[in-house]
């Protein structure tokens, strides 16, 4: 089996929402830093610290999700995590639920990211531009993650294939 790889789904609202906080907290940082020399340090504060929430989260956004016969690999703008095809236990869509919640992460600053908790499933690590497509994946230490691509039933089908999961309802 080759190489199969998607990119992950933006959702529209969710990066225009971003980038509109991005360019309103720039604005009132150059006003202030315009206005009086003891606001400079304000403003210059600013910056820094929407431009670290920047840094941080084209850290933790995927742009793709890919998996080969040995590798399982999320690729982000500014790094990649890779996981060998041994280490995966399980994958499966997964659907939002209302119990999801961010124990330290971020909801909605380009996209949905970090440490969560879900009731049913317990702890994980959401890296999503788009919570329409997402897939679970569970490896072998507990560990559960979440990313979002294009079409998770796929994913999930590729990855079952290659860990040896495959279940009569998912064989077409």
């Amino acid at each position: 089996m080759d190489k199969y790889g998607q990119m992950s789904k933006w959702n529209g609202s969710m990066g225009l929402l971003s980038i509109g906080i991005l360019l309103i907290f720039s604005f009132i940082s150059w006003i202030i830093s315009e206005d009086d020399e003891s606001w400079f340090a304000i403003a210059i504060t600013l910056y820094a610290i929407i431009w670290m929430f920047t840094v941080i989260a084209m850290w933790h956004i995927p742009l793709e999700i890919s998996v080969s016969n040995s590798i399982f690999r999320i690729n982000f703008p500014l790094r990649k995590k890779s996981f060998p095809i041994n280490e995966l236990k399980s994958a499966s869509v997964y659907h939002v639920s209302k119990s999801l919640v961010a124990k330290f992460g971020c909801r909605y600053y380009f996209g949905w990211w970090g440490n969560f908790y879900d009731r049913n499933i317990g702890s994980l690590y959401l890296y999503a531009s788009n919570l329409d497509e997402l897939v679970l994946i569970e490896l072998n230490n507990g560990k559960k993650y979440i990313v979002s691509c294009t079409d998770a039933q796929s994913m999930v089908d590729s990855i079952n294939k290659r860990i040896g999961l495959i279940r009569p309802s998912q064989t077409k």
